[in-house]
């Protein structure tokens, strides 16, 4: 059995190059905006979360549309910051327990190495390093991911509610 194919003319091998070529281009371009799309699919998923809240209470309680994500809004934001609380005041607690329990912790590492102060050899250290300027580095590098990571927070905490209270529209 011969397969019989008909030859590509300059239109038709055109037309697909040019299909492949949008196709690369347009996942060329979702790969550079994936940051971007991650944050809106978070606004979205943040929105269907509070707009959830919403109607649980609504039903219940009788209140608005309006009213409800209100309500469920501060609850949510009330539950948020009460986890953060405990969670701080617990790693609080424990970082204080580690700083306390430092000196018998470095022991068995001081006779492990057979030196007499580890201690002592890791201060040097940290002194050099800052006078490297490898500390201030990386605590600027530090600074820039924890201030971009507060800019996505409110972003799409902001874009959440927005889309959450008149869902309808989008």
């Amino acid at each position: 059995m011969t397969v019989q194919s008909s030859p590509v003319t300059l239109g038709t091998f055109t037309q697909r190059l040019v299909a492949v070529s949008l196709v690369i281009v347009a996942a060329l371009t979702l790969w550079q905006l994936r940051s971007l799309l991650l944050l809106v699919f978070a606004a979205i998923l943040f929105a269907v979360v509070l707009r959830s809240l919403a109607d649980l209470l609504a039903r219940p309680t009788g209140f608005g549309e309006g009213w409800s994500f209100v309500v469920a809004t501060a609850a949510a934001v009330v539950a948020v910051a009460v986890f953060v609380t405990m969670l701080g005041a617990q790693l609080q607690a424990q970082l204080l327990g580690l700083w306390d329990r430092l000196p018998e912790l470095l022991a068995p590492v001081e006779t492990w190495l057979g030196s007499g102060d580890v201690g002592e050899w890791l201060v040097e250290r940290a002194e050099a390093m800052v006078s490297e300027g490898a500390v201030m580095s990386r605590i600027a590098g530090l600074s820039g991911w924890a201030a971009t990571l507060l800019a996505n927070v409110l972003l799409v905490a902001a874009a959440g509610l927005y889309i959450g209270f008149r869902p309808g529209m989008y």
